[in-house]
C-alpha cells in the first residue's frame, strides 16, 4: 500500500471510528485487529513521520472505542509506540495513543 494511500486511510479510521455507535463497534472488532496489524507493520517499518503520526492517531481512536477481543492486539502494540518518542513532532501522538490504552 502506497504511503500516501495508507495515511489517508488512517486519518480516515482516526476520525470516524469514534462515531461509531457503541452498540455496532464490537461487530467491526475483527476487521479492527486486522488494522492493527497493519499500525503494528507501520510503526515498525515506516520512516515517514506523517504516516507515523496518522497511525499513531488511528491507534488512540481505537484504543479509546477499545471493544472486546481487541484487548491483545492493542497491548502489542506498546512497544512500537514508544521509539516515537524520541522524534520530537511524534511525542504528542505517542503518547496521547498511549494515554489511550489506559
Amino acid at each position: 500500500m502506497g504511503f500516501k494511500v495508507q495515511a489517508g486511510a488512517l486519518e480516515i479510521l482516526a476520525k470516524r471510528l469514534p462515531e461509531v455507535s457503541t452498540k455496532l463497534r464490537p461487530e467491526l472488532a475483527p476487521m479492527v485487529v486486522t488494522i492493527l496489524t497493519s499500525i503494528k507493520n507501520v510503526l515498525a517499518t515506516q520512516k515517514d513521520g506523517q504516516v507515523m503520526i496518522y497511525a499513531l492517531h488511528a491507534l488512540r481512536s481505537i484504543a479509546s472505542t477499545m471493544a472486546p477481543g481487541e484487548e491483545g492486539p492493542l497491548t502489542d502494540l506498546v512497544p512500537h509506540v514508544f521509539p516515537g518518542h524520541k522524534e520530537q513532532p511524534l511525542v504528542a501522538p505517542a503518547l496521547a495513543a498511549l494515554s489511550s490504552l489506559s
